[in-house]
């Protein structure tokens, strides 16, 4: 299967070469171009046909959100991932309404910026968990989910561990004992595992485990 190719549009130096390295290390993605404005964007997005675009909502010369209107007027289909500090609802909501299928936030580590990729390529929707908690007051559920193996995506490797062995039954000392963890970061863990999927209780995340397939 062949590399999904890459556009980057950061106006920040550090920030693009950062985000570039972690693509070009990690398989299944390459870059195969950036730039720091929207102008330039706009001319050659077009021509290279990237995959997937990631694009900052803040550029010196156009918005991120003008960009992607026009990027997507030129080809309904491409798939735009924001890049941003932003994590308030209002910005996620105009981002997904406007037609990006990603909403990454610069403070997601490398495994989460990779997640959010690899959901991108397989034709769905991504938001970094900061993003996530203002949505839940409003929602009760996910603003882009579309089913539970995208929200799984959200959780950490370790997050997802605890939350198999949640769906099987275990209690906080057992998966204490088999991951090796204090029984405070498992629930440091549990807490975080709440937060992310919006589900309130014990039985939700049973129920959530299955159905996502983490527990068979």
């Amino acid at each position: 299967m062949s590399n999904q190719r890459i556009y980057l549009v950061e106006d920040h130096d550090l920030v693009r070469d950062g985000l570039s390295r972690i693509i070009q290390t990690s398989d299944g993605f390459e870059v195969i171009g950036e730039c720091s404005t929207g102008t330039t964007a706009l001319r050659e997005v077009p021509a290279l046909d990237p995959d997937i675009v990631l694009l900052d909502i803040d550029l010196p010369d156009i918005k991120g959100f003008e960009v992607l209107k026009e990027l997507l007027a030129q080809d309904a289909q491409r798939k735009v991932g924001m890049v941003t500090m932003h994590s308030d609802k209002t910005s996620v909501e105009r981002a997904f309404k406007t037609g990006a299928v990603g909403y990454f936030v610069k403070t997601a580590d490398e495994e989460e910026f990779l997640q959010g990729l690899r959901l991108i390529a397989q034709g769905k929707q991504y938001v970094h968990a900061d993003a996530l908690p203002d949505l839940f007051v409003d929602r009760g559920s996910s603003l882009h989910s579309g089913d539970e193996r995208n929200r799984l995506s959200l959780l950490s490797s370790r997050e997802q561990e605890v939350l198999e062995l949640i769906g099987l039954g275990a209690t906080t000392r057992e998966i204490s004992e088999r991951l090796f963890l204090s029984e405070r970061t498992i629930e440091t863990h549990r807490k975080n595992i709440h937060s992310k999927l919006g589900v309130k209780n014990l039985a939700g995340l049973i129920r959530f485990a299955i159905k996502s397939g983490l527990v068979h």
